[in-house]
């Protein structure tokens, strides 16, 4: 009987360590979640009005507008041109006096810098002819960027002088008149009277013209121009 017990004891001992022994393939956790620090963490959720949706939201919206031809500048001369000192090609330099604005936004701001060239001097003539001075701008300066432009040419005439202009034509008629004379064998000191004075008077020129830096003048588009400015304008 006892050699008989012995085994019979064993093998009820190893059928109950089998029965504890959970099921291949099924749930470690039976009675309920895993705990805490074995759970992955959930995503967090992205707060409202954080860093990253504010950048978003302030994010600076660039559109384009476009200045119609016809549009006219003012702008303020920061060199000094005139009849009888500029040259052809000569560079002119100025400031835009008001400020640009299309659909309410503002396409070119006040003091921005407009560049252009001298197209025409013409002194004013001793005897006929007032003086000119002409030039045109080619580039617009707007936030840092050059634009090419075409203005209108801006043309400045000296004033006419009727009375100086009929003095003159006289003067000169009556130089005429004594050189005609002293071929004809006129008195030498009629001659040499009337040629001293009428060379006087001949050798005064006209009113030239002067545009001094600070004089603002009006300055036409005559092509339409494209800027790009901030939707928040």
């Amino acid at each position: 009987m006892r050699l008989t017990v012995y085994p019979l004891a064993v093998a009820l001992t190893v059928a109950g360590c089998s029965q504890n022994r959970p099921a291949q393939g099924s749930a470690p956790f039976e009675n309920g979640p895993p705990p805490a620090a074995l759970q992955s963490p959930a995503p967090a959720a992205q707060p409202v009005g954080s860093e990253a949706t504010r950048a978003d939201v302030s994010a600076p919206q660039i559109r384009e507008l476009e200045i119609p031809a016809g549009t006219t500048m003012l702008v303020t001369l920061s060199t000094p041109v005139a009849s009888d000192t500029s040259r052809v090609e000569d560079m002119v330099r100025g400031r835009v006096a008001s400020a640009i604005v299309v659909n309410g936004a503002t396409a070119v701001p006040s003091n921005s810098e407009v560049i252009g060239t001298v197209r025409n001097v013409e002194r004013s003539g001793r005897v006929k002819g007032r003086a000119v001075i002409a030039f045109q701008f080619e580039r617009l300066i707007v936030r840092g960027e050059a634009l090419a432009i075409r203005s209108a040419t801006v043309t400045r005439e000296a004033a006419a002088n009727r009375g100086e202009d009929v003095k003159k034509a006289a003067i000169g008629g009556a130089a005429g008149a004594i050189v005609g004379g002293l071929f004809k064998g006129g008195k030498g000191a009629v001659v040499g009277a009337g040629i001293g004075g009428t060379g006087a008077v001949l050798a005064t020129r006209g009113e030239e013209v002067r545009l001094s830096a600070g004089t603002t003048v009006r300055a036409t588009l005559r092509q339409p121009l494209k800027v790009m400015v901030r939707s928040a304008q």
